[in-house]
């Protein structure tokens, strides 16, 4: 199953169609999809397609192993011959360009590197001495996110080489819900904020069971198969798993602060920020400040973008003698069922529509268009407390918030009221009010002086 990913597929397609020298980046977190973006990319090319799959393994095994799958796609009878060094290679590849069109992939080629400078080196020499007469479609791609940025930045041999970058995101929860297409919308929410926008943890979700069956089976149940996935993803990039995991604990219980974190890890003599910068790095974390107050560090916070590490944390982490001697549905049942329903999912309920509007607002359907989308803080002073409205878009005319209700009955002209009064009331630079339901509004609402959106318009008013 393979859905979304329209602009990196339209990218790659125009890149692979022209007659010269064309250089692909692609880097994202393990499972985004990148090898399964190229498959997609090249199925109906009517050229040749040669890929290596780079291995954990000395930088001259790969050598070995590539020099044996360049050869072998171009029909040399020398099966054992290696070449000399990655420059004789790319050389001889660059060379069959000049008279023949064809794609070379390089996957996981972070695993190259650092060890060894030599390969990117050879690579960026290369390229400098047969662009201009090449007509290769070279396509890079690997997980280690952070070595491949600063092998592009400005003092790396590489800066400058690629014609095209791409950097490949989780999906949305609407390109999500191509997975499931028959369940709820409710269900489609339930599943999003349990699984996330990582394809390939999608695509193990089984539609013909019900969505609470899906998260037992693949996320509750002990030795699952998401468990081990979350425990190997953070191993795989630090080897720092006891840190990451209190880091992450903290977060998912609140301790959003870097002061706060800061106060909380010192006992452990733990200093936070390495792995704060590597979490957001693996697009786990997310920092975060206020839309109307972008520079201010001290109300700077982190939250979990991952949707199955928030979820894992909050309820498995800290509860595995639990649930290793409960049955998985039962321990869901005790432990996850109430506060899932009533906690989590409203709050990625609120992430949802964040990703709505700014579908929504590509797409021309927001007026005025805004420019900006994020969390909106207010010092109440009169009742010495702190406001954040959490779904706040900025426009030329000034801030809309919207109050997201995932409630199971319809919003009524009461609480629309009370929400006014709340935000506008208190003297919050605010001049329009949107509001979210998951079942709609009563009749007295007014839908022209406020902006209303649907849960049924999040999954239906366009297509992905």
């Amino acid at each position: 199953m393979f859905f979304g990913r329209k602009d990196e597929l339209e990218e790659m397609a125009q890149a692979f169609g022209t007659e010269r020298f064309e250089s692909i980046l692609i880097y994202g977190r393990r499972r985004v999809g990148k090898t399964e973006l190229v498959n997609q990319a090249t199925a109906d090319l009517d050229i040749p397609v040669i890929r290596y799959e780079c291995k954990r393994t000395t930088v001259y095994q790969n050598l070995v192993q590539m020099s044996r799958t360049v050869l072998s796609a171009f029909g040399e009878p020398l099966k054992d011959y290696v070449f000399s060094d990655y420059e004789e290679m790319f050389d001889y590849l660059f060379e069959k360009s000049m008279h023949e069109k064809f794609v070379f992939v390089i996957d996981e080629f972070s695993f190259l590197l650092p060890s060894d400078q030599s390969v990117d080196s050879a690579l960026a020499v290369a390229i400098d001495k047969w662009k201009n007469s090449s007509r290769m479609k070279l396509v890079v791609s690997g997980s280690y996110v952070q070595i491949l940025k600063e092998m592009i930045s400005a003092h790396e041999h590489l800066f400058g080489r690629f014609t095209h970058i791409i950097s490949l995101t989780p999906m949305d929860y609407l390109t999500c819900s191509q997975f499931y297409p028959e369940y709820s919308d409710e269900d489609k929410v339930m599943m999003y904020a349990a699984f996330g926008g990582m394809p390939y943890f999608n695509s193990l979700i089984d539609p013909s069971v019900t969505a609470q069956e899906n998260i037992i089976n693949l996320i509750v149940k002990k030795d699952s198969i998401l468990e081990h996935e979350i425990n190997e993803v953070i191993l795989n990039e630090t080897g720092k798993i006891a840190e990451m995991n209190l880091i992450i604990n903290l977060i998912s219980k609140g301790v959003t602060k870097y002061s706060d974190l800061v106060g909380r890890l010192s006992k452990d003599r733990i200093k936070p920020d390495y792995y704060l910068s590597k979490l957001i790095e693996m697009d786990i974390l997310e920092k975060k400040t206020p839309i109307n107050d972008r520079k201010n560090r001290k109300k700077t916070f982190y939250v979990l973008k991952d949707n199955l590490m928030k979820f894992y944390y909050r309820y498995i982490d800290e509860n595995m003698n639990m649930r290793n001697v409960m049955s998985a549905r039962m321990f869901y049942d005790m432990k996850v069922r109430n506060d899932f329903e009533k906690a989590l999912i409203p709050s990625v309920f609120e992430r949802i529509t964040q990703e709505y509007l700014i579908l929504a607002n590509r797409r021309g359907l927001v007026d005025p268009v805004f420019y900006d989308i994020g969390t909106y803080f207010f010092d109440d002073v009169a009742n010495r407390r702190n406001v954040q409205l959490d779904v706040v878009t900025e426009d030329e005319k000034g801030f809309t918030s919207y109050e997201c209700k995932y409630t199971n009955a319809p919003v009524g002209k009461r609480v629309v009221e009370q929400e006014e009064q709340a935000t506008i009331g208190l003297g919050m630079n605010i001049y329009r009010l949107g509001f979210v339901s998951r079942n709609g509004f009563s009749e007295d609402v007014d839908g022209k002086r406020y902006r209303l959106i649907t849960l049924s318009d999040m999954y239906h008013s366009f297509l992905p």
